[in-house]
């Protein structure tokens, strides 16, 4: 999971990567679930069979779902409505992750097994729902989601560990179809994968990403806020390279108050600038980030030498070892 997933262009095309495995399944098999479930009339039919048809087109089946919802309130489908809701409004462009967690809501603290009971297929719905849940959580922080609740931060962090689980269990190797290539069976997990991870790392992320967005930046939030939560993402997520890249600027932000955190800063930039100068799409100039590296490391050092080894060295570790720091020329010049 890279950088360039974040924006609701790059879920999109990860989950249009795996929609072939979740699409909907035909309207009978997708909500006749338990033969206790009966629809109340025809025109209860007629309207679902209508939102399913109109599933290519998520605005006109948001209108189709909530009809429904307006003239059968009490349908034994209702959790089924509530479930193609969340992901009508996942698959609108923008976007409206929101009303996706809004709806999620009412399904997540209920067993997915009963909500998505049809053996064929529920285990594909409930794994959509899921995704789509997840990844409307990872807006966290981003325009689409600026401010997450505690409430819509904990439902995605429960998504996003539930659809890891769920994943592992939908792409068993033994479940795969025959007409189905390796490749393309274990590609649709990795997505699962990376979308509940990118999730995850978001939230855990996205109030330092708000003190980075400021202008001036406050050096006491980086202190207290944006530092501890990029080097928790990157314990935890020690491969996502963007962190590394924010975290060199959370404390290159503090270098007036703490100019020994300076040297932490280079080495993340520089583990930025050999591991993924792009930050997974994020710059198009794959040269800016290895030159600034290097600029901020020759400025603080007075040389380049040692670079190579430092360079070396950030690809062992996400985190700097115990104890680093780059002597400046100040102190080699004093025989420091």
């Amino acid at each position: 999971m890279r950088r360039s997933i974040r924006s609701a262009g790059g879920i999109a095309a990860l989950a249009g990567l795996a929609a072939w495995m979740l699409a909907g399944a035909s309207p009978s098999a997708r909500a006749q679930g338990a033969a206790k479930r009966k629809y109340r009339d025809t025109g209860e039919y007629n309207i679902f069979s209508q939102a399913y048809r109109d599933a290519g087109n998520p605005a006109a089946q948001i209108r189709d779902l909530e009809t429904w919802a307006q003239q059968y309130p009490d349908s034994d489908f209702k959790d089924v409505r509530t479930s193609m809701l969340a992901e009508a409004y996942s698959h609108l462009n923008p976007p409206q992750p929101a009303k996706v967690l809004e709806y999620a809501a009412q399904l997540m603290s209920k067993d997915l097994k009963t909500v998505f009971d049809d053996p064929q297929e529920g285990k594909g719905q409930a794994l959509s729902f899921l995704f789509a849940t997840t990844v409307a959580a990872g807006a966290a922080g981003t325009s689409l989601l600026p401010n997450p609740t505690l409430e819509q931060g904990d439902l995605g962090w429960t998504a996003a560990l539930r659809l890891k689980a769920a994943a592992a269990a939908f792409f068993a190797p033994a479940n795969k179809p025959a007409a189905t290539s390796d490749a393309d069976w274990y590609k649709s997990r990795a997505v699962m994968d990376a979308a509940a991870d990118h999730t995850l790392m978001m939230l855990e992320i996205y109030p330092a990403e708000a003190i980075l967005a400021k202008k001036p930046q406050v050096s006491t939030e980086c202190r207290d806020v944006a530092e501890p939560a990029y080097r928790r993402a990157l314990e935890e997520h020690p491969d996502q390279v963007y962190v590394s890249y924010k975290l060199a600027q959370a404390l290159q932000c503090q270098q007036r108050e703490s100019p020994e955190k300076v040297s932490l800063a280079i080495y993340e930039y520089q583990r930025a600038a050999v591991l993924d100068p792009t930050l997974g799409g994020a710059f198009k100039d794959a040269a800016a980030i290895p030159a600034f590296a290097d600029r901020a490391y020759t400025m603080i050092h007075g040389s380049a030498e040692g670079l190579d080894d430092l360079k070396q060295l950030v690809r062992q570790s996400a985190l700097p070892p115990e104890g680093f720091r780059i002597r400046t020329a100040a102190e080699i010049a004093n025989g420091q």
